[in-house]
């Protein structure tokens, strides 16, 4: 009897579409016209838990002319009275959350804002259809994870809202899904087709493909796409990467499709995926479908010491030592920003003039593959004065003839600073002599008295030291001792007082005197006389 009465309904119902309505007229939904909208419930996804529903696809058809619809999911059925309905165009109210919450309170027998057992719904969106080009709706409600539980003995209930006249309220259930059986039943669990069956269908639970988001090269591999689950009994997830501009999947033996989807490089990347699932498992089968997915450039790595130092002069400071690329690739480009202060600027090498002061240079390196371009990051360079060097210290290496050439000085570099030592040997300690200077230190082998003048030769960071002397003496070795007559008796000689200076003629005299015998007093007294003339 009661199958009866639904098939009088639902023929009355499909007269009524035949005749159509009449202007002005609004077509209601009543029990059995759940046939008409043609219900679809698929794509359940699930988080990467694999225990809980990630989200649920819903469609649905409107054959009825101008209206508003939305879909609203319920963890619990709408009753009217004591009986669940297919059809209830009641509680209307003039807001689309009053509606709701009239729902609530006749589900959970609780009117209040949270509405417990909604679980989610959509916006109202202008439809207008007809029998023979019916509107068709779509919508993915999301669920976060453990909302609603895969494996459990819970339903959830899709109704049908409407608006008319400024007032909401549900018009019609369009299906039902049964979380434990994995069922859709469209209407009532009893609700029969035009052969007196139950309608309903087996519905498979998809593997849900994400693309990442906010990824940025790092050096490592990253995966591009996600599955959810991550895992699943019976399902193989394969992936190929191509360029963005290809718009067919790869043939099913191309060699493109590899286990993971992760790539290292920054760049934008076509990932086709597609899953094979076993006749058991609970998941849809997917194929020929992309995610466009990229990885950002990172921040470039380089850095830049903003500091250097060059002597005034035409000396040179090479301003790629400044600048550490840390893996980046791109050009580095250097250029002068502002006052020159007399420098050049040839690639990374500045080359100073005769001024001081600082010049200023900005450094870029330019995007790579995998980073952004560096901005403009400056080097202050300071152009210095030369200092002037210090010289060794150099001793003088006095010492006694022995017939080897030795050097004449002892030279100590731990106190030069600054330039090169060079060495000259000159005629004093007064004057420096000009041309013969050199680096090695002067040997010689003869006593006497040497000169020996040094320098430091500075270099580009320092001026020439002052020239300096230090007096070194070979001194003569000593002689052999001389014959001491020791043994010979002494030789008896005269000692007289040598002659003044110009008295050449009386030498004569005294002379004779000394070889002249006693020949009397007389004769000496006469010379004597004479002697004593003469002088006068």
């Amino acid at each position: 009897m009661k199958l009866k009465k639904k098939q009088l309904f639902a023929a009355f119902l499909s007269l009524a579409l035949v005749i159509g309505l009449m202007p002005g007229m609004s077509m209601k939904a009543y029990a059995g016209d759940y046939a008409h909208f043609q219900p679809e419930v698929g794509d359940v996804t699930l988080h990467d838990d694999n225990s809980s529903v990630a989200s649920i696809t819903v469609k649905w058809q409107w054959p009825y002319g101008t209206g508003s619809n939305a879909v609203v999911v319920t963890k619990a059925p709408i009753y009217r009275g004591s009986s669940e309905y297919v059809s209830y165009y009641g509680s209307s109210s003039y807001s689309y959350e009053d509606s709701l919450k009239n729902i609530d309170w006749e589900t959970a027998g609780n009117k209040d804002s949270t509405m417990s057992n909604v679980l989610d719904k959509m916006d109202f969106v202008s439809v207008n259809g007809s029998d023979s080009s019916p509107y068709k709706g779509s919508y993915t409600f999301e669920f976060t994870k453990g909302q609603v539980p895969k494996d459990t003995d819970n339903r959830l209930y899709f109704y049908l809202w409407t608006t008319t006249g400024g007032k909401y309220y549900p018009d019609f259930q369009l299906a039902m899904l049964d979380m434990k059986d994995k069922k859709v039943y469209y209407g009532q669990e009893e609700t029969l087709d035009s052969n007196g069956n139950v309608i309903w269908t087996q519905v498979k639970f998809a593997t849900r493909f994400k693309a990442a988001e906010n990824l940025v090269y790092s050096g490592n591999a990253q995966n591009l796409v996600t599955p959810s689950p991550a895992t699943a009994d019976g399902v193989t997830v394969k992936y190929a990467i191509t360029g963005t501009d290809v718009t067919t999947a790869p043939s099913d033996d191309s060699e493109l499709w590899k286990d993971s989807s992760a790539q290292t490089n920054a760049g934008t990347y076509r990932v086709w995926y597609k899953t094979i699932v076993t006749e058991a498992a609970d998941y849809k089968a997917s194929s020929g479908a992309y995610l466009d997915v990229t990885i950002s450039q990172a921040d470039n790595p380089a850095t830049v010491t903003g500091t250097a130092n060059v002597m005034v002069g035409g000396n040179n400071v090479d301003l790629k030592n400044n600048v550490s690329l840390n893996e980046a690739t791109g050009v580095v480009s250097y250029e002068i920003s502002g006052e020159t202060n007399g420098c050049s600027l040839n690639g990374s090498v500045l080359t100073s003039g005769s001024d001081m002061g600082t010049v200023t240079v900005n450094v870029t390196v330019a995007q790579d593959t995998n980073y952004k371009a560096l901005a403009a990051t400056p080097i202050t360079v300071t152009i210095t004065d030369k200092e002037t060097a210090v010289p060794a210290t150099v001793k003088a290496n006095d010492r006694t003839y022995d017939g080897t050439a030795k050097p004449l000085v002892t030279v100590d570099n731990s106190t030069l600073n600054g330039g090169t030592m060079q060495y000259v040997i000159g005629k004093d300690a007064k004057n420096a002599p000009e041309p013969g200077w050199s680096t090695a230190i002067p040997q010689a082998t003869d006593a006497g008295t040497y000169y020996v003048w040094y320098k430091a030769v500075g270099d580009s960071t320092h001026w020439d030291s002052a020239e300096a002397c230090v007096k070194v003496v070979i001194s003569e070795a000593a002689s052999t001792p001389a014959d001491d007559n020791t043994d010979k008796k002494e030789t008896n000689s005269v000692v007289t007082t040598a002659p003044k200076t110009g008295d050449a003629d009386n030498a004569g005299i005294w002379y004779f005197l000394l070889f002249v015998s006693v020949g009397g007093l007389g004769c000496i007294s006469f010379l004597r006389k004479r002697v004593l003339k003469n002088e006068q």
